[in-house]
């Protein structure tokens, strides 16, 4: 008896932390490598980004690292679309998801507070290296709504935000 009292204890502390993320706040005076300031309907401002490709033998993953900040209450869990496209505008790579690999919701986000997060986008293999372009929305899988996306320089009213372009991906067989 007194050892099934302990496996739920030891479970809770051992194994549960290492199979859900936690989610990487920063601080404000944090650099981020490339800013942006992508304003999403007043409601999100996509702060920055970073982005690299992950070493793995068996296929190419482009790793997207973005600077979330919530301006105010989210009524809505957006799920966050990262879509890459290579130089003609066809889309060789995309990753629907909910922010910390699933594992956190909009609606959870506290305003003020910059979450980095990653997202992982496996690349179709294109037999070449490709120069990449990267596209990052928020939309209500419910819906369909999509956050408008204005940049600081007034541009925009699109769906997604380019956060990264010309990009060398290396997207071999």
């Amino acid at each position: 008896a007194a050892l099934l009292a302990v496996i739920p204890s030891w479970s809770a502390a051992s194994i549960t932390p290492a199979a859900v993320p936690e989610p990487k706040m920063v601080a404000a005076s944090a650099p981020t490598s490339i800013p942006l300031e992508a304003n999403l309907n007043n409601q999100v401002t996509l702060l920055g980004y970073e982005y690299r490709k992950q070493p793995d033998k068996t296929r190419t993953v482009l790793d997207v690292v973005l600077y979330w900040r919530a301006n105010e209450p989210l009524e809505i869990d957006y799920t966050i679309t990262v879509q890459v496209f290579d130089e003609k505008g066809v889309r060789i790579g995309q990753l629907d998801t909910f922010p910390v690999g699933g594992m956190l919701t909009t609606r959870d986000w506290l305003i003020g507070q910059i979450l980095q997060d990653d997202y992982p986008v496996e690349i179709v293999p294109q037999g070449r290296a490709v120069q990449a372009t990267v596209r990052v929305g928020l939309y209500d899988q419910d819906t369909g709504r999509v956050l408008q996306v204005f940049l600081r320089d007034g541009r925009g009213g699109g769906r997604e935000a380019r956060v990264a372009r010309g990009g060398r991906v290396h997207a071999r067989d």
